[in-house]
């Protein structure tokens, strides 16, 4: 069935970006995520990929923001009859599952009737991203940025600043600075590289780079997308001196070139639900958009160190195809 469901990738179905087979590869590994294809008369209903880090335990790959059940059908319906069928193909989706210890997904903004897995014993979270509407284009959405994101972006103007594109390398070495001032712990480098790299070569991605007047570097923000939507997947920047204001004048350009981009009529902050990050999204003109986090069951210690292990230590070899 994953050779379906690569099929499906290849042949242009509307498969977001975050289930898209080339991400998996890269996130996952080539052997650790597997596919679920539903299949009515001739006619793809759904599809559901999932990973599994650990055996009997399903869960969230990094820089992902949703994964889970996803139905094609429905969209041109009545809201009743639309309700049933999506209804009825995550139902039908989750029931081929493997046997499972434990499960913790996020899903997509569109799975909204998560009824079904309360019946079934799960747990739900609500988590927020901050996504802009593009379709007006970019004078409209200049116009909802609020006065203290602009003012960085007047500052980063007046300083000489300009945005340039950047590499794979610039942007893994300003995530490192960044996630040394953050202490944060568990950032997987050769993960994130793989996925820039891919994503660069397939025309999915590129990394917007904002350096002084004398060249230097001073913030990265990798960019990712769909048939209709743009990801900020990551992110790092050199925050003395003009350094400051250099990450709100990197994201501005990345909106500004998603604004471009054909077919693109969203642009998703992917995330983020720590406080002063939300608000500077929000400073965007980003409006706050709900997903859920599904969970039952609970992973032991001896698989919470495996899942650690294989995730700081970036194990997962990649093949092309």
């Amino acid at each position: 069935m994953k050779q379906r469901y690569r099929e499906l990738c290849r042949q242009g179905m509307p498969i977001p970006l975050y289930l898209q087979d080339w991400w998996l590869d890269a996130v996952c590994g080539f052997d650790e995520w597997m596919a679920f294809v539903l299949e009515e008369e001739g006619t793809v209903s759904g599809v559901m990929p999932c990973y599994m880090p650990v055996p009997g335990h399903i869960s969230m790959p990094p820089f992902t923001q949703f994964l889970g059940s996803y139905s094609f059908i429905g969209i041109n319906e009545d809201s009743t009859t639309s309700f049933r069928t999506h209804r009825r193909v995550h139902d039908m989706l989750r029931s081929m599952l493997p046997p499972h210890k434990s499960f913790m997904v996020q899903y997509s903004k569109d799975f909204t009737d998560w009824l079904p897995y309360y019946w079934q014993g799960y747990s739900q979270t609500t988590r927020y991203t901050y996504r802009i509407d593009l379709s007006p284009g970019i004078d409209v959405v200049r116009m909802a940025i609020r006065p203290d994101a602009m003012k960085k972006i007047r500052k980063a103007e007046r300083d000489g600043l300009r945005c340039t594109s950047a590499t794979v390398d610039d942007l893994l070495r300003l995530c490192r600075i960044s996630m040394s001032r953050q202490e944060a712990k568990g950032f997987a480098v050769e993960t994130l590289q793989r996925l820039a790299e891919v994503a660069i070569e397939r025309h999915a991605g590129e990394i917007v780079g904002c350096e002084d007047s004398e060249g230097r570097l001073l913030a990265a923000v990798f960019l990712a997308h769909d048939h209709n939507t743009a990801y900020t997947i990551a992110s790092g920047q050199i925050r003395e001196g003009q350094g400051r204001n250099a990450g709100a004048f990197a994201l501005y350009e990345a909106i500004w070139r998603a604004c471009e981009m054909e077919g693109i009529h969203t642009f998703d902050f992917e995330g983020s639900m720590l406080e002063g990050v939300e608000g500077f999204f929000r400073s965007f003109g980003g409006i706050q958009t709900p997903y859920f986090r599904l969970s039952k069951g609970r992973i032991g210690l001896y698989g919470r160190l495996r899942r650690k292990w294989r995730a700081f230590h970036d194990t997962g070899q990649q093949k092309q195809v």
